[in-house]
């Protein structure tokens, strides 16, 4: 069983971040998500296996640049889209 809660230290002018042991809590793509060890949006695309691949990430209803994934936090219950291209015919 993972610890049972984690406190963060706030960013300035913000507000403490509550986590349960390691995990993040997260809204992607519509569904209610646990993910392990992810703070940024990269996290989460790695996690996925989708680092390197073409995708578009949309984070609380803004669009995220490729260049700024790995600096972009992450927090909990933030709602991320995310759309990735498959090839075929």
């Amino acid at each position: 069983m993972r610890p049972c809660v984690q406190m963060q230290a706030p960013p300035p002018g913000g507000v403490f971040l509550w986590l349960r042991g390691d995990q993040m809590e997260l809204i992607l793509n519509g569904k209610k998500v646990d993910l392990p060890g992810v703070e940024t949006v990269y996290d989460v695309l790695k996690h996925y296996g989708l680092e390197g691949k073409i995708v578009m990430v949309e984070l609380n209803e803004a669009i995220v640049a490729k260049d700024d994934y790995a600096r972009t936090p992450l927090r909990p219950n933030d709602k991320l889209e995310i759309v990735h291209f498959v090839g075929g015919g």
